[in-house]
Parts: C-alpha cells; structure tokens; sequence
C-alpha cells in the first residue's frame, strides 16, 4: 500500500508545479470528518468481529510496482453539479522512470487506474485534478467548496451513472496524505483529490490536499 500511496502523492506534487496564485492560497475548513472515520472504523470493527479473515479484494504490493488492476468499469465523465464540473477522466498510471503519475491536463481529472474501478465492491476509488494553472482556475478549483449531502455522478465507459453522496472534506499536509485514502480493500467510496491551503510563491506549490470522501448514493 505504502509503494501505490508514494505514487500518488507524486502525482498531487506533479499537479502543484504548475500552479500560479489565483486567490486560491487560503485555509479550508473540515467538514464530516468524525462520518469519514465512523465509515473506516465499522469496516475495521467487522473485520475484526469476522476473525480478520483475508480480503479478496487485498493486492500485495512489490515495493515501487503498481498491482495489476483487475477488470473493472472505468471512470469516464464527473458531474458535480453544486460546483459546476463536467469533466472528462482520463485513467493515469506511473510514468517509466520518474515513479510519477501522468496527470491531465487541468481541464480533465484523472481516475489512478490502478485501484478500484466504479463496480468494487470494497476500496476507494481515488479521482484527481488540478485546482488551478497558469491559465487560472481549473476543474477541481471549487472542490473545497463540497459539503456533506452534495451529490457526484461518475459516469462509466458503459453509460452508466454511479451516485455518490460526500459525507467529509479534510486537508491533509501535501506529504502527509493517509494510506486509507488509496485502500483497495474497506468500505467502497470515492475519493476526491486536489491541492489546497497556502500557495507558496517560492516553490510554486501549496502546502495542503483537499481531501473530499463521498460514498455510494
């Protein structure tokens, strides 16, 4: 888990290098955070109650190697009404030789196509996009603006719409972000990723991730 979550973190670092200030550099409040810890601690507690019985849905991981994804229904289209996002997914693996994730460009958001698809059963299904560019706003720029109770439609490559409902907003420090976040096992949900926080003007980066979890509808 440790090897995927390095990864994706490069990924957020990648998103960051481009950004310029745009009046975004501000703190951003937590909403639902005790809901998201109650959603990991009963899957936790059943686990438990179960006899720790292995996880099907459990992928070992060779340090620095994404695990094969199995067959799953891909993210095509986020709708996000409440914020006014439509956007176009693109699936994004590691890049040969930096160990960094490919990330679309700022007008798309990226599915890491290495966990769970929109169909698992168990494991977090971890969508990214940049919160601004030199160009200004991008698509993820309102994510922080989310609340528990607003609605996101992922559209897979069949057509079909999948209701998720947010139930909390975190930030996290850039390096900081938690493993559970890229679980492939625990309760489905979808996880929502962009940068946040202050913008610092000398590195050209900000300091935080907006983390926003929604579960199915």
């Amino acid at each position: 888990m440790w090897a995927v979550l390095s990864i994706l973190c490069g990924l957020i670092v990648v998103a960051t290098a481009v950004v310029v200030a745009t009046g975004r550099s501000q703190p951003v409040a937590e909403v639902g955070v005790a809901e998201v810890e109650q959603l990991l601690a009963d899957e936790q507690l059943a686990d438990e109650q179960g006899g720790g019985a292995a996880d099907p849905t459990r992928v070992p991981v060779v340090p620095g190697t994404p695990p094969a994804a199995p067959s799953q229904s891909v993210p095509t289209t986020v709708v996000i009404e409440s914020i006014g996002v439509r956007a176009p997914v693109d699936p994004v693996g590691v890049e040969p030789g930096s160990g960094q994730v490919a990330v679309p460009p700022p007008e798309r958001v990226g599915w890491y196509r290495y966990g769970p698809g929109l169909d698992a059963a168990a494991g977090s299904v971890v969508i990214a996009a940049h919160v601004d560019s030199a160009a200004g706003p991008a698509v993820f720029f309102r994510l922080a603006e989310l609340l528990p109770g607003d609605r996101v439609v992922v559209v897979d490559e069949a057509g079909s719409e999948h209701a998720f409902t947010v139930i909390g907003r975190e930030v996290h420090a850039k390096h900081e972000l938690p493993a559970h976040s890229f679980a492939r096992d625990g309760p489905p949900r979808l996880t929502l990723i962009t940068c946040g926080g202050r913008f610092d003007r000398e590195s050209r980066e900000y300091h935080d991730n907006v983390v926003v979890t929604a579960v199915p509808a």
